[in-house]
């Protein structure tokens, strides 16, 4: 079994980022606002990206999503 995991505290640790940033970021001190959120969301993908491109049939996988409608 393959497992991954993301460190979002470590990728958006709260009290390291400057006050003008965290504003953008925290609607409070536990909930992301909306940029924030669109910020932890393509992180997430870029490091989903990541892992299937590392997959033996990453091409596969690709064209079978291509195939997909949203």
């Amino acid at each position: 079994m393959n497992s991954h995991v993301f460190d979002l505290c470590k990728a958006m640790p709260y009290w390291e980022i400057p006050t003008d940033q965290r504003r953008l970021l925290w609607a409070d001190t536990i909930h992301f606002s909306e940029k924030g959120y669109d910020l932890v969301g393509a992180m997430i993908a870029d490091q989903l990206a990541s892992i299937i491109e590392a997959l033996p049939n990453s091409t596969e996988i690709k064209e079978d999503f291509e195939k997909v409608e949203l």
